[in-house]
Order: structure tokens, then C-alpha cells, then sequence
């Protein structure tokens, strides 16, 4: 088993969104996981191109919330309402490959509800070569 340490860069074909982590990443034997107890940084970046940076961390256990999907995409003490700060999403329950599909969890303020935007994984990127990491 072996540790790297990758940039994801994902897009939504729902909303213009993109997200961009640096996460280590266990690979052994064609297998790949983000390593769970770790925390992770990211952005995302709006229309307009700014930037929103965010830490992803474990989320923590809310039997009554049924909006969790395991993890959160936290933009920091800036924002207030936690409907903004606070995204969800099932990330780091994937196999980390090309194609590779999550769902991120938002609050979408016209609705009054959660949705649900599926990302892919569309770049694998090597942090320390600096290139495409294609053996995945």
C-alpha cells in the first residue's frame, strides 16, 4: 500500500461548480481510497471565478439529520448560515479513478431544501511529480 498525495479536479454537469481537493490518497492493487481520518484541502469556484476555500472533514454523527452523507465541505467562520458554510458529500466512500461519480450535498436557498449535484472526477493529479497520476 502506498500513500500519494493527489489533486481531484471535479466537475458537475448539473451546476457551474467546480471543485478542486488535495487529498492523500491509498493506492494497492488497482485500488484507491482517500485516506479517511485525514483532513483535506480544497476550493471551489463560482461563475464570476472566486475562489471558495474549504477544508473537508468527517461529518459528525446527527441521527436526526437526514441531509449527512458522511462528510463536510466546511467554507470556514465566514460564512454564517450554516446552510451556506456547510456542504455534504460522499467523496471519500469512493474509488478515487477518472469517471468516478460522488454526490455533494447543497442547500439551495429558492427551493427551502437540499439538492443533490453529482460530480465526476475528471483529473488525477500527482502533487509531487506535478503531472497526471493515469495508474490508478
Amino acid at each position: 500500500m502506498q500513500t500519494r498525495y493527489l489533486r481531484l479536479v471535479c466537475r458537475s454537469r448539473d451546476i457551474d461548480y467546480p471543485m478542486y481537493l488535495d487529498a492523500p490518497v491509498e493506492t494497492a492493487e488497482g485500488r484507491s481510497a482517500i485516506v479517511g481520518k485525514a483532513m483535506m484541502c480544497g476550493f471551489m469556484r463560482n461563475e464570476g471565478g472566486e475562489l471558495h476555500p474549504f477544508v473537508l472533514r468527517k461529518d459528525k454523527p446527527d441521527p436526526e439529520a437526514t441531509h449527512l452523507l458522511g462528510h463536510v465541505v466546511d467554507f470556514g467562520t465566514d460564512y454564517v448560515d450554516p446552510n451556506v458554510r456547510y456542504f455534504h458529500t460522499n467523496l471519500p466512500s469512493k474509488r478515487i479513478h477518472k469517471a468516478e461519480q460522488f454526490t455533494v450535498r447543497m442547500f439551495d436557498d429558492g427551493l427551502h431544501d437540499y439538492v443533490d449535484n453529482i460530480y465526476d472526477i475528471q483529473e488525477v493529479i500527482d502533487l509531487v511529480r506535478q503531472q497526471p497520476a493515469e495508474d490508478l
